[in-house]
């Protein structure tokens, strides 16, 4: 019974594969051209919450530990340097947050990893403005 059942769906299904071949090219080409011409949900999702985002951003630092993250970025773009500068400038911004350092300079208790990948977008913001 099932070497008659193999032989009836071989024999039917070759030529149907080579038909629904023959479509699937013509539908992947009509899928190109329609894809030209609309934009992906994606594509148009992203960049309404982009601008959402931008729409509704503050455009200022909420809390201390965010500007001393800026500091430390802001140093690394302009002076190539790791600490946020004098002890007496960084005290007057964040008192009790800038740890002094040996030679004199104000330095964070923060990695370093976030204010390294901001230092594009600040050069860019830079250039912007």
């Amino acid at each position: 019974m099932q070497g008659s059942y193999w032989s009836i769906t071989t024999d039917v299904s070759a030529p149907e594969r080579k038909v629904a071949g023959r479509r699937r090219k013509s539908s992947l080409a009509e899928r190109a051209d329609r894809s030209r011409r609309r934009p992906r949900p994606v594509l148009v999702l992203g960049l309404f919450f982009l601008s959402l985002y931008l729409l509704t951003m503050g455009g200022h630092l909420d809390s201390p530990d965010e500007e001393l993250m800026f500091q430390v970025t802001r140093s690394i773009a302009e002076r190539g340097a790791l600490d946020i500068g004098e002890v007496g400038s960084s005290e007057r911004l964040v008192p009790g947050l800038a740890l002094p350092g040996v030679d004199g300079r104000s330095y964070t208790h923060y990695g370093i990893v976030s204010s390294v990948l901001s230092v594009p977008l600040y050069v860019a913001g830079r250039a912007a403005a």
